[in-house]
């Protein structure tokens, strides 16, 4: 019996952990322009830890994590915001509920005509 519960503890500690794992994104940014972007904040739920990358030069990328999107009992959208110079273009996208994430990757990419396209994977 003792082993049975040694396992049943090590299967709930297993669970736990790879069930925390499911409160980050992954955010890749991709700047296809020839223009330097100033910067790129992506907001996520209210607990999560925003992403604000500075400086992304023409044709560049990046990856980056929002961390700590635990559960905050709220809906809603992710916010994206791109600064380039004196203009700001904010967007929302995805949709996150009682602050859970429903994708664990997000690929974002502004174009040269200035449309930006948003990929999400769960």
């Amino acid at each position: 019996m003792n082993k049975i519960m040694k396992k049943i503890t090590l299967l709930i500690i297993l669970f736990i952990i790879t069930s925390c794992n499911n409160s980050r994104n992954e955010v890749y940014f991709n700047n296809n322009t020839n223009i330097k972007i100033d910067s790129v904040e992506v907001i996520g739920n209210p607990l999560c830890e925003s992403i604000l990358y500075r400086n992304i030069g023409p044709n560049k990328s990046f990856k980056e994590i929002l961390k700590n999107c635990n559960k905050s009992n709220c809906d809603g959208s992710y916010i994206l915001k791109i600064y380039i110079k004196n203009d700001t273009i904010v967007k929302p996208f995805g949709y996150f509920t009682n602050g859970y994430i429903y994708f664990k990757k997000i690929v974002i990419d502004y174009n040269t005509t200035g449309k930006i396209y948003i990929r999400e994977f769960h």
